[in-house]
């Protein structure tokens, strides 16, 4: 079978192991194991790549095209499937659903945070459990996909993913503020509360206004809009998006 990817693997400890590790990971993802080369990209961190100086390259250039896979796959869907949506709305769902707290949330169900190569010094300090590098890593193992296996069975797979979220696409948009108010009265009895700055001129474009949902004392989302109550409302979908309440 062709690979875009090296097999040599001599600068991992346990070069055997972790093929088979690779071919675990093709399997839960429904992969054919003999697609494994694919994966060993994807999960490099670039603090693992520059400490080992291996000869293939870390996960940054797959994940930039996984990132476009996962967002087309999203919208996609909301196009097909959101048909009273105008633009602005789609792109306020889009933005929550592929959010990093999102991906991330998503990279930690598939159990992608236990195939992740990375220094140790990086292990250490968190870096395996932070939100923005399992983002990375989701999109870029999802950029594998893509490349072995196609759009098709990419974007089934997203989908899959996501199932959960996009089945709660009510709770995002207009009405994401009032979902928030309803999920941390339930959950925290309490309610969120929104800090809100100008950060531009009425001349700069659509983000004028950036707001942070503040619940139980703690920053649970931010986002930016033309205006205060856009601003809050697109805060609020990623807090959602953050508690996994969609």
């Amino acid at each position: 079978m062709p690979s875009l990817f090296s097999k040599n693997m001599s600068n991992l400890p346990n070069p055997e192991d972790y093929r088979m590790a690779l071919e675990r990971l093709c399997i839960s993802l429904g992969v054919e194991p003999e697609f494994w080369q694919f994966f060993l990209e994807p999960v490099t961190h670039s603090s693992f790549s520059s400490e080992r100086r291996t000869p293939w390259s870390c996960s940054e250039r797959i994940e930039f095209l996984g990132d476009s896979v996962v967002g087309l796959v999203i919208s996609e869907f909301l196009y097909r499937n959101c048909h009273s949506d105008r633009e602005g709305a789609m792109a306020l769902k889009k933005s929550s659903l592929v959010s990093t707290d999102s991906l991330a949330c998503e990279a930690r169900k598939i159990g992608l945070d236990r195939f992740i190569l990375m220094s140790n010094g990086e292990r250490k300090n968190g870096g395996s459990k932070k939100n923005s590098v399992l983002a990375d890593l989701y999109e870029s193992v999802i950029g594998a996909v893509f490349l072995c296996k196609g759009w098709d069975f990419a974007s089934k797979l997203v989908l899959e993913h996501f199932s959960v979220k996009l089945s709660k696409l009510s709770m995002i948009g207009k009405d994401a503020k009032t979902a928030l108010q309803e999920f941390t009265q339930k959950r925290f009895k309490e309610i969120p509360v929104y800090n809100v700055v100008e950060v531009g001129s009425q001349s700069s474009g659509t983000d004028r206004f950036k707001a942070e949902a503040v619940v139980c004392g703690k920053t649970a989302g931010a986002g930016c809009g033309a205006s205060k109550k856009e601003a809050e409302t697109a805060a609020a979908a990623e807090a959602l998006a953050a508690f996994g309440a969609f």
